[in-house]
């Protein structure tokens, strides 16, 4: 039987309770171990003392985890320890699983390029990135947020559901990609009449002027350009619900950040719309990815309250959602927008559909959620169950 060794590379930050009790029970369960692990926190300056007294002539899982570490360059965390991952790897049976548990970053060209073809089938990464595919490195999906949300949504108040919007969106956090998409909304009017959650901190508005500038000039060549430059002009009324420091659980990284106002705020809605950040203006730089897509607290929020949802992520997001065993709302919503690759098209097909939605009778609004009330109570079984059996990896 293979001994389990954990090795978490983090800060005083890093949220102990969700490895111990959600990650690292979940790993056993896949690897059906029975033994207690080893689990041991380190910082990248000490790693490579800490990895130098594990016992490699033992049969060995060994999981490299690093939780926003402080570097955003892998290879300073695996350069220092190559040689001894190397031999560790020459040992029959023994499996190297690398983690970047919050982040959908694709590390697997890093391990491709570090270690010989013939330890690929040893080596396995573990994210939450559901778009990412390697034919050498295995890839294992790790659904973090939902032990980060349950938690703190099973403490809240069911309050009875009173639809009083057709749709919320909760923007906590502005950078790049929700700007572009909260002002497209507040140009095709879809503000107005409906709850949302936008507020710019003093150094976001500094950066937003940058940001604008960027954003045209990256989308450029998008036929829906001048439709980008006009909703940028627009002006977003700022709605923020601040959650005071008691009623938060005291984690920076992954932090529920939801309340019984929050909570209240997406059970009244028909239809929940998921703005996620996929492009950014930071370090003076413009950054986007295109394989991107996570399930995030804000889907896991949606599918607790068992609502339907419509999705501002990268391309191809519903077409993997799918693929992990829950249930997207075709064709009731109209979800061909998954597969346009301009992403302001994207966008713009889903503002369309959210009018369409807007704009029925108050009779067929009610038969559109009678008939997805089956779809809805099938996600909130499956993430459900993935919280309360550990079933976190796929």
């Amino acid at each position: 039987m293979s001994v389990l060794t954990t090795i978490i590379i983090g800060d005083e930050y890093t949220d102990k309770k969700l490895i111990e009790n959600n990650l690292i029970t979940s790993i056993k369960k896949y690897y059906s171990i029975d033994s207690d692990p080893n689990i041991q926190y380190t910082s990248i300056k000490n790693f490579k003392l800490t990895l130098s007294k594990i016992d490699i002539n033992e049969k060995h899982i060994l999981c490299i985890m690093w939780v926003r570490s402080g570097t955003n360059n892998i290879l300073d965390i695996i350069l220092p320890a190559q040689q001894y991952l190397t031999k560790f790897l020459k040992k029959d049976n023994n499996l190297l699983l690398f983690s970047e548990p919050i982040e959908p970053y694709d590390f697997t060209f890093v391990f491709e390029s570090l270690f010989k073809k013939e330890n690929y089938k040893k080596i396995k990464y573990l994210t939450p990135n559901i778009d990412i595919t390697n034919n050498n490195i295995e890839i294992i999906r790790f659904f973090s947020a939902i032990p980060y949300q349950f938690p703190t949504l099973e403490k809240l108040q069911n309050n009875p559901i009173q639809i009083k919007t057709d749709f919320f969106i909760p923007c906590k956090t502005i950078r790049a990609t929700k700007h572009t998409v909260m002002s497209m909304l507040q140009h095709a009017g879809l503000l107005e009449s409906n709850d949302y959650t936008y507020k710019l901190q003093n150094d976001q508005k500094k950066l937003l002027k940058f940001t604008k500038k960027h954003l045209i000039e990256y989308f450029k060549d998008s036929p829906q350009i001048s439709l980008l430059e006009d909703s940028l002009q627009t002006k977003i009324e700022p709605k923020f619900i601040d959650i005071p420091k008691g009623e938060e659980d005291g984690i920076k990284y992954g932090n529920a950040h939801i309340n019984q106002e929050l909570l209240d705020l997406h059970k009244n809605c028909m239809i929940g719309v998921v703005v996620e950040d996929f492009y950014y203006f930071l370090n003076n730089q413009f950054e986007k990815y295109d394989e991107f897509n996570l399930i995030t607290e804000k889907t896991v929020n949606f599918m607790y309250c068992k609502k339907p949802f419509i999705m501002f992520q990268c391309r191809h997001f519903l077409k993997h959602f799918n693929e992990m065993g829950y249930k997207s709302f075709s064709p009731f919503i109209n979800e061909e927008y998954d597969i346009i690759q301009d992403d302001i098209t994207r966008f713009k097909a889903v503002i369309e559909e959210m009018k369409r939605i807007a704009n029925l009778s108050p009779k067929d609004k009610i038969i559109l959620q009678n008939n997805l009330i089956e779809t809805c109570e099938h996600n909130f079984n499956v993430v459900s169950e993935k919280y309360h059996n550990n079933n976190l990896l796929l």
